[in-house]
């Protein structure tokens, strides 16, 4: 899931669309607000700390800078990639080092870090072959 489907807005939105998405957001999920039983969305690789997720969302969306650094890499990810299946995350393998890992058939791994997967970098190399897995929510 990347920052702009967390935030549930377009990739198109404005800061003040992105700001109100946010505020709704983080009082939904701040720990000082929010309700015993809210755990976030069901498809949130960040599920264990969505007030945390949201927060990283709106440091990234409300920078120009790093909002177009983020796009540029969310664009390369999608575009460049040939997608040879679609793995679950709940499917991969967490390694003691916090980096999620689903063997690929060359023998090799696709790896990729939970931060990674929060801010929508889904779409992963295997580091012996030139295959790459699309990364569902758990």
């Amino acid at each position: 899931m990347n920052k702009y489907d967390l935030l549930g807005i377009p990739r198109n939105a404005s800061l003040e669309q992105v700001k109100r998405a946010y505020q709704q957001a983080a009082l939904k999920l701040h720990p000082d607000k929010a309700s015993p039983n809210t755990t976030g969305t069901a498809d949130d690789f960040s599920r264990l700390d969505p007030f945390r997720a949201v927060q990283e969302a709106w440091e990234t969306l409300r920078d120009p800078e790093r909002r177009a650094d983020y796009d540029e890499r969310l664009e390369a990810a999608s575009k460049h990639a040939t997608i040879s299946e679609d793995v679950n995350a709940s499917d991969m393998q967490l390694c003691e080092d916090g980096v999620l890992m689903h063997p690929c058939r060359c023998g090799e791994a696709y790896e990729v870090t939970q931060d990674e997967l929060r801010e929508g970098l889904n779409v992963v190399p295997c580091s012996g072959c030139s295959l790459n897995v699309r990364v569902l929510p758990p």
